[in-house]
C-alpha cells in the first residue's frame, strides 16, 4: 500500500483500485501520520519514517510545498496529482498531522499526570539533522526537548528546560 509517498488507502494490486478515487487508492496525510504514530508506538520506528519521509519528499514536489488533503500518486509516471476538489489540509488537521509526526518521531507523549514518556531512543528521518521542540504544554507545566544526530548517526534527547511538576520517563 505504499506508494513512496504515503500509504494508499487500497493497495495497486486490488481490483477496485484507481489512485484519484477518493478512498480506493489515495493517499490521505492526515491518516498517514497517525498510521505513522501507531507504527512507531508499536515498535516499527523504521515503517514509521519512512511514511513520513514519503509525505515530506511529496510536500517538496507540490507546488505549495505543503500537502492537500489527499492526493493521487500514479506508479506508472511516479508523479502524483492533488484529487480535483480537496484542498489543502486545515489548520486544525495540520497541527494534529504536526503532532502526530512529532510523537512518531520521538515516541513522545504528555501524559496526564504530569509526565512525559520519551522513548530512549528516537529516531529522527534521515534528512534531519536536529530537533527543538520548545515549551510543549499541559496545564502548568512545560519541557523542551533538543534531539541531536551524533557523528556515529545515534540520536540522542536532551532535556533543555522543565517548568512545574513534570516528571520525565525514558523507556527503551
Amino acid at each position: 500500500m505504499f506508494s513512496g509517498w504515503g500509504m494508499r488507502t487500497l493497495g495497486a494490486h486490488e481490483r477496485r483500485y484507481n489512485p484519484m478515487s477518493y478512498h480506493n487508492g489515495s493517499v490521505w496525510p492526515h491518516d498517514n501520520a497517525i498510521a505513522a504514530m501507531g507504527l512507531a508506538r508499536y515498535g516499527n520506528r523504521a515503517a514509521a519514517l519512512r511514511i513520513l519521509e514519503g509525505l515530506f519528499d511529496a510536500a517538496v514536489q507540490m507546488e505549495t510545498a505543503s500537502l492537500p488533503e489527499l492526493f493521487a500518486v500514479s506508479r506508472a509516471s511516479l508523479g502524483w496529482a492533488r484529487y480535483p476538489t480537496c484542498g489543502l489540509l486545515s489548520a486544525g488537521l495540520v497541527g494534529r498531522q504536526r503532532i502526530y509526526d512529532l510523537q512518531a518521531v520521538v515516541a513522545w507523549r504528555c501524559g496526564v499526570r504530569a509526565a512525559v514518556l520519551i522513548d530512549a531512543s528516537p529516531a529522527l528521518p534521515s534528512w534531519l539533522r536536529w530537533l527543538r521542540i520548545e515549551d510543549s504544554e499541559g496545564g502548568r507545566r512545560s519541557i523542551s526537548l533538543f534531539l541531536r544526530r551524533t557523528e556515529d548517526d545515534a540520536v540522542v534527547t536532551e532535556i533543555s528546560e522543565r517548568r512545574g511538576p513534570v516528571t520525565v520517563e525514558f523507556r527503551k
